[in-house]
């Protein structure tokens, strides 16, 4: 029968079979205890992440090795442009004197170098070689303004380095003669000049009229000057005019054509074959071949040799030669100039006293009836060579 008793004891056997079959399942737990070794041992990579530190280390010495070599690298390549020509272009002189004409006239937006700084005056190169001063205050700097602030300090540190006035004069010598001359000018208009012989390029610059250059090169249309200053461009050749052609003259290969003392001399040839005296008083007209030279001082007994004809063509001559030679041309047509006005006028006054004295004629009367056509023409010519002397040199 079942019992109080019995009852616990089948419960307590029933707990015993539950106990025992728990203990069956509990050995997979106690199996996987044996894992803390491995988590002993991955605490051991974990020091490694000390490498980065190296990292560290490394990223610093490139960054400053790049912000070393970079400056270095413009110093070495040669022209870098710091300014640039302002907006309506601006001129460019010889030398820092205002008083001077300007040589250039430079385009907007060229592109230049500030090499050196005189209170407002800065002087400044081209990529060409191209060297002038002008107006620092105009300049516009490039890349803002950090670009400016360097250039005063590059110009300030260089000339303390031997090397560059050392290496300095050998591009400047090999260029330019020992003495510069110039052989052409710029007509008075202006003249564009280019870096290369491209027309298709812009020009870099705006010669100012009247600057005088020396031809270095020609190719077809195209001449390569320079100037006083070591500059050079190229130009239009045919624009360029020649120096040295005096007396209003005109380039005729290597002679002068000046006008106005050639005229002269050929009024005098012919003055000496015209007459002299007209036919008054029932005497015949007397030409410059049959009057004594010596008449301009002798009235009364004048000699025979030499011919006041021959004379004046001598004259007239060499007034020929003073319209055509390149040198000494306006002094020659001065000479003879005041010659031929020596002659012609004495000759006229000789005539008045004469007829004045011996005929009680005025003086008004000898000049419209005895004098003849070659004294006026004598003084004519004599007025073409003094003018040609005097006018300036004709450059171009």
């Amino acid at each position: 029968g079942l019992t109080r008793q019995t009852f616990l004891l089948a419960t307590q056997e029933m707990a015993a079979a539950a106990d025992a079959v728990a203990a069956l399942g509990s050995p997979a737990p106690a199996a996987t205890e044996p894992e803390p070794e491995p988590e002993a041992v991955a605490p051991e990579p974990e020091p490694e992440p000390v490498a980065p530190e190296p990292q560290v280390i490394i990223e610093p010495a490139p960054a400053v090795a790049a912000t070393v070599e970079m400056p270095a690298a413009p110093a070495a390549a040669g022209f870098s442009p710091t300014h640039e020509v302002p907006a309506g272009g601006m001129s460019a002189w010889a030398a820092p004197d205002p008083n001077l004409p300007p040589i250039a006239r430079l385009e907007a937006r060229v592109q230049l170098r500030v090499d050196e700084v005189r209170g407002a005056w800065a002087r400044v190169t081209g990529s060409n070689g191209w060297s002038g001063w002008v107006d620092d205050r105009r300049l516009a700097p490039l890349g803002g303004a950090p670009v400016a602030a360097p250039a005063p300090a590059v110009a300030a540190t260089a000339p303390p380095v031997v090397p560059v006035p050392a290496t300095a004069p050998l591009p400047a010598v090999a260029p330019q003669p020992a003495v510069w001359q110039a052989t052409h000018q710029v007509p008075a208009e202006g003249l564009p000049a280019w870096a290369t012989p491209d027309p298709a390029a812009a020009p870099i610059a705006q010669l100012a009229g009247r600057v005088q250059l020396r031809i270095e090169e020609t190719r077809g249309a195209w001449a390569r000057v320079t100037g006083s200053n070591g500059w050079s461009g190229w130009v239009d050749a045919r624009r360029l005019g020649p120096l040295g052609r005096g007396g209003g003259g005109l380039a005729l290969g290597p002679l002068a054509l000046r006008p106005l003392p050639l005229v002269g001399g050929i009024a005098l040839i012919v003055a000496s074959f015209l007459p002299w005296l007209k036919g008054i008083f029932g005497a015949s007209s007397t030409g410059g071949w049959n009057t004594p030279f010596q008449v301009l001082w002798n009235t009364t007994s004048p000699g025979d040799q030499p011919r006041m004809g021959l004379i004046v063509l001598i004259v007239g001559i060499i007034a020929l030669a003073a319209g055509v030679i390149p040198k000494a041309g306006r002094a020659l047509a001065a000479i003879t100039g005041v010659l031929a006005a020596v002659i012609g006028a004495l000759y006229i006054v000789q005539v008045i006293r004469l007829f004045s004295n011996q005929l009680g004629a005025s003086a008004g009367d000898v000049l419209n009836n005895a004098i003849g056509i070659a004294p006026w023409i004598a003084l004519g010519g004599a007025l073409l060579l003094l003018i040609g002397a005097l006018i300036p040199d004709r450059r171009g």
